[in-house]
Formats: structure tokens, C-alpha cells, sequence
């Protein structure tokens, strides 16, 4: 079973996906960020359609119950990447990939996360409520050409545990 505890994407117990080591901190254009560039690492990424299981919340405080019922869904499958989706309307989305489950349990919707370019941001869990303030300001959403109007996701990955950093993908515009 899964560790309980309040917020997935901040307790112990779950891995992003792990970055490379040597990164430069930069936007989109090559240019250091004022702030962010004294915690955050980025890359810029094309990336493919990824097909999804799982179930959505009306709100964040919905995280918990959602991995709980994904939890319950993937029985055996324990191993699976999970992902933490936030759908425009700051709806949370917990799922992991169709290809892995086989089959979608009853009661799990599909989503599909649009491929195409992603700005990763790495930065150390600790920091999770100062990069949420700050990459929401309209001159980090400019300077990292990113579009929180789009789907953005975390990936879990129960083998490698516990975390110290996070890492979010969210798209750039166009």
C-alpha cells in the first residue's frame, strides 16, 4: 500500500521523475530568471501524448481522496508511474498510464496529456509554495513562455523513494 498523508505532491514517500544532474537555469529564450534561478532548475522538453486512467477532483483538497481511489483501482499494480494532473479550472486529475493498467477500472476517466513542448522545473520540495507564487506571476509565465492555462503534471514513481525534489512539467504557449 501507499503511504497516507494529506498531499502527495508535498509528503514524503513519492519521486518525480528524476532529472538530469547538470542543468542550466534559464527560460525558453536563454535568459536567467530573477528569482526563481537561486532554487529552480529547467529544461525545455518535446514530449509524446500520454494516455491516462484515473479520477478528477472538483478542487486541490481532492488530492488525497483521488490517490486513495486510485490506490484502491490498481490493486496489485502498485509499481505504476502515478501522475498528479492539474486540468484547467485547477481541477486535480490522479492517474497513471492506460498502456501500464491494460484496461481502465470502472468508475476511472480517460484524459490524454497534449504532447508538445514542456518547460521541467526542478527545485527542492521544500520550496514547493514559493515556486507555486512564483512561476503563477505573469513576468515568470512571459520569461519561461509557460501556459498554466493548459494541463500540467508530476510524476510519482513509488520505487524511487522518498523525494527530495519535485519536478513539474508544464507547456509553453504555441
Amino acid at each position: 500500500m501507499f503511504p497516507k498523508k494529506k498531499n502527495h505532491q508535498y509528503g514524503d514517500g513519492y519521486k518525480p521523475h528524476a532529472a538530469p544532474k547538470a542543468l542550466k537555469v534559464m527560460n525558453t529564450r536563454g535568459e536567467a530568471s530573477p528569482g526563481m534561478d537561486q532554487y529552480v532548475e529547467t529544461r525545455v522538453v518535446r514530449l509524446r501524448s500520454i494516455e491516462l486512467a484515473g479520477f478528477q477532483g472538483e478542487d486541490l483538497e481532492d488530492e488525497h481522496r483521488l490517490f486513495d481511489q486510485l490506490e484502491q483501482s490498481i490493486g496489485e499494480n502498485k509499481r505504476l508511474k502515478q501522475y498528479l494532473v492539474i486540468l484547467p479550472g485547477v481541477r486535480p486529475y490522479a492517474a497513471v498510464e492506460l498502456s501500464q493498467l491494460g484496461a481502465a477500472s470502472e468508475g476511472m476517466t480517460l484524459f490524454t496529456v497534449p504532447g508538445g513542448e514542456y518547460v521541467i522545473f526542478k527545485f527542492d520540495k521544500k520550496d514547493i509554495g514559493r515556486f507555486w507564487c512564483e512561476v503563477c506571476t505573469e513576468e515568470n509565465q512571459a520569461n519561461y513562455n509557460i501556459d498554466l492555462s493548459k494541463p500540467r503534471y508530476e510524476v510519482f514513481i513509488p520505487e524511487e523513494q522518498p523525494v527530495e525534489h519535485l519536478e513539474w512539467y508544464i507547456p509553453t504557449k504555441g
